[in-house]
């Protein structure tokens, strides 16, 4: 299905904050898509995860937990 699917077009539709994590070692959807993410939706947040891999969330938690709360601290302070 990834290796069919083209979405990127609709990222501009996107109106509201959002973050974008990727991890380094990602293989199935690699950190360089998040300078494609970057130029399409130039308000969002991206981030790449060192050493992390397709979910980071499993192989770097903390890392994962600061990101996303900072990003929540920065957008709804």
């Amino acid at each position: 299905l990834l290796g069919d699917s083209d979405l990127r077009e609709r990222l501009a539709e996107i109106e509201c904050p959002s973050l974008w994590l990727f991890g380094e070692r990602d293989t199935l959807v690699p950190a360089a898509a998040a300078e494609g993410v970057r130029r399409l939706l130039p308000e969002a947040r991206v981030r790449v995860i060192p050493g992390a891999s397709h979910a980071p969330f499993l192989s770097h938690p903390s890392e994962t937990a600061a990101e996303i709360l900072s990003f929540l601290w920065d957008t709804y302070e």
